[in-house]
């Protein structure tokens, strides 16, 4: 399946700016959309993942937000937003990030 999203999801790792995404439901062809900021496309952390995850900061969720992970076949929609965010405080430390960035100074 094509990746539709992945040039969007770069320009805003590399341009620190939220995105608007729209995702299917697990389970159902509902959808939510969710302000979130980027992190990485990749299978994350997990070395039995055999899969690339696009890794969001969801802003809107409980307790001030979280990480949240989604298949690209999961992505409806992915909307670029002019509001930027800081990198700190969606992700506590450098890691080995797939897509690289030399902009996120820890």
């Amino acid at each position: 399946m094509p990746n539709f999203y992945l040039s969007t999801f770069t320009q805003a790792i590399l341009e620190k700016r939220k995105l608007e995404i729209t995702y299917y439901l697990k389970n159902s062809r509902k959808t939510n959309t969710r302000i979130c900021a980027p992190i990485d496309f990749s299978a994350g952390e997990n070395p039995k993942r055999d899969k690339e995850y696009y890794w969001f900061f969801d802003f809107q969720g409980s307790n001030g937000g979280h990480i949240t992970d989604k298949l690209p076949n999961e992505i409806k929609g992915m909307k670029l937003l002019d509001e930027s965010f800081n990198h700190k405080d969606v992700c506590e430390s450098e890691r080995s990030w797939k897509i690289k960035r030399t902009n996120w100074i820890y």
